[in-house]
């Protein structure tokens, strides 16, 4: 397998995470793609699944471990298939597409609403 960014062999790796194919031309080239999947991912689309989720987890005021229980939620996953790093580009697009959807909608997932709560409680 190439790498779809540079043309060099992907190495499958250990990482924190679990197995990643990784551009053997690291670190001039830092494409990485699941070991569980076939399906690349291309880094435009990662890179804007990435910053839309950071964006939308600060205008929240959540943790990253709150906004990725709102992705398990929202997206119907577990807690491994959660990792944006992970998503094909399919699962990006729909990732941002949720996060424009509550923006703009400005209402509020069931998770969203627990989580406000519990900032209101703490200010008490």
């Amino acid at each position: 397998m190439n790498c779809p960014e540079c043309g060099s062999e992907l190495v499958l790796r250990n990482g924190r995470n679990g197995k990643f194919y990784g551009c053997g031309n690291f670190p001039q080239c830092r494409h990485t793609e699941s070991a569980n999947t076939t399906v690349s991912t291309s880094k435009p689309a990662r890179d804007s699944a990435l910053r839309a989720f950071n964006q939308f987890v600060a205008s929240k005021g959540w943790t990253q471990s709150q906004g990725s229980k709102w992705i398990q939620q929202t997206l119907g996953l577990n807690w491994d298939e959660a990792k944006i790093e992970t998503f094909d580009e399919k699962r990006c697009e729909t990732l941002v597409a949720y996060i424009k959807l509550e923006g703009v909608s400005g209402g509020q997932s069931d998770i969203a609403l627990a989580f406000e709560r519990a900032k209101q409680r703490r200010k008490k």
